[in-house]
């Protein structure tokens, strides 16, 4: 199996061009679809989060009505007939049970696409306070009990004040809440994801200010483990709680982008993944997954960053976890063997 069996499909507008680009058997499919302006940034001022680049790609002030949102799921339910992933995960500009896509057609297109045999868990990307007992009671009745239910949520940076920073305003009761709820109502067929990022904020002095704090690859490290020690004294025997870091990217329009541009930040290396790796080696794993976030990627960064291509990152000079990384870190999804670090 190599790298192409894990992407991140975009926008179905240029579908075809994707398509080209996937092998016939998919183990996870990654759905993006067309939703209207994340309802977080428009009721935070207009300020989303800060290292999402989807604020730049996807502006739409409206919410796709039915149709169109019919659409968008049709065409999901293409690639699953076509890829037959054991895993569904799907997604929009912000959250799918927020205002950015139409619940109603949310419910008729995935009665569909579920009659597709292959499926062994469907995965909703949103945020938290969109989960409420009612909803999942009403996925629980909508999906068959064969498949697993999961939720995507963004915690990305443990810290508070650091996370505050960034725009997220995710509290931790917040997290405890949707946990047990999840574990409540839905028990051996919940599965509830946690995204961290790792290397978030600059790591040498700035000229400029603009709020963020100064992180050193230490710091970063030790944000990931207390994240990781926290949710697994959340773990029960029943829903399976996991842990997905990312890797923090330069996405074009971002903060990031800048300190990169300004010389004050790089992205992970192979050895600084290697020793957070390690290091996590060393925690209880039996009641939380680890998994390392590496999506193909379609957005153009910077002109210095070059362009990103198949998750990779095309440039002179300029330190990204290249193709070897990406072939280790994806042989580690497959078997969660560590040695791989060592």
């Amino acid at each position: 199996m190599s790298i192409k069996d894990y992407f991140l499909l975009p926008d179905h507008k240029i579908l075809e061009e994707s398509k080209l680009e996937l092998e016939k058997k998919t183990k996870e499919l990654f759905c993006v679809m067309d939703g209207g302006r994340c309802s977080f940034r428009q009721k935070n001022n207009g300020t989303g989060c800060s290292f999402c680049s989807l604020n730049q790609l996807n502006d739409k002030s409206r919410t796709p009505d039915f149709w169109e949102s019919i659409i968008s799921l049709d065409h999901v339910n293409e690639l699953v007939n076509e890829y037959q992933p054991e895993s569904l995960v799907l997604s929009v500009n912000g959250s799918i049970f927020g205002p950015e896509f139409n619940q109603e057609a949310l419910f008729v297109g995935l009665k569909k696409i579920l009659e597709n045999p292959c499926l062994q868990e469907i995965i909703f990307e949103t945020r938290m306070e969109w989960l409420n007992e009612d909803l999942l009671v009403s996925l629980s009745n909508s999906i068959p009990e064969s498949i697993k239910i999961g939720f995507n949520v963004g915690l990305e940076i443990f810290d508070n004040d650091a996370r505050k920073a960034t725009s997220k305003q995710v509290k931790l009761k917040d997290i405890e809440r949707t946990y047990f709820l999840i574990d409540k109502l839905l028990a051996n067929r919940g599965l509830l994801t946690f995204y961290m990022l790792f290397k978030p904020f600059p790591h040498k002095m700035r000229c400029f200010e603009d709020g963020f704090p100064t992180w050193d690859i230490t710091r970063s490290e030790n944000d990931i483990l207390q994240a990781l020690e926290y949710l697994i004294s959340l773990g029960s025997s029943k829903s399976e709680i996991s842990i997905w870091i990312n890797f923090t990217f330069p996405s074009r329009g971002t903060i990031i982008e800048d300190w990169w541009n300004n010389g004050v930040w790089t992205p992970p290396s192979k050895e600084e993944v290697c020793e957070l790796f390690r290091k996590i080696k060393l925690f209880n794993l039996d009641k939380i997954k680890v998994r390392p976030g590496i999506a193909k990627e379609t957005l153009p960064c910077s002109e210095r960053s070059g362009v990103y291509k198949e998750g990779l990152v095309e440039s002179e000079g300029d330190d990204f976890i290249g193709k070897e990384e990406y072939e280790m870190l994806y042989n580690f999804i497959l078997t969660q063997d560590y040695s791989c670090f060592f």
